[in-house]
């Protein structure tokens, strides 16, 4: 499922490295409406990198697909449910090198799948 979101950037977190095949990299951005949101996303595996070249305060557009999972820690468990809002395409604002935010968004694929036994 793809959507859209428009905000502010207000935190960029370190990239964590979740196993060998797989690492992921947390950001949060603000809406500019009457009443703001503050929204968490990730972006995963390689494609971490490209928020070194933002900074907090940024105005962004990104796509994204919301992801959801059920986890179970063992037969006896109660079954947990989690979404993950996975960035795929992300561009500043009014960026001037329009050319480069498309070369990153095309390297961003939206169909990757990921590596996921953890429950977050």
């Amino acid at each position: 499922m793809e959507s859209q979101f428009k905000g502010s950037l207000i935190k960029i977190g370190e990239i964590q490295e979740i196993s060998d095949k797989f690492s992921k990299r947390d950001f949060v951005v603000k809406t500019n409406e009457e009443y703001p949101q503050e929204v968490i996303f990730q972006i995963v595996n390689d494609k971490a990198k490209y928020l070194d070249t933002y900074n907090v305060g940024d105005e962004v557009e990104l796509k994204f697909n919301i992801r959801g999972r059920a986890w179970k820690k063992d037969e006896n468990s109660e079954t947990k449910y989690f979404n993950t809002l996975d960035c795929w395409y992300i561009k500043k604002v009014g960026s001037e090198s329009a050319q480069e935010t498309e070369q990153v968004a095309q390297s961003i694929p939206n169909n990757e799948e990921e590596e996921d036994d953890l429950p977050f």
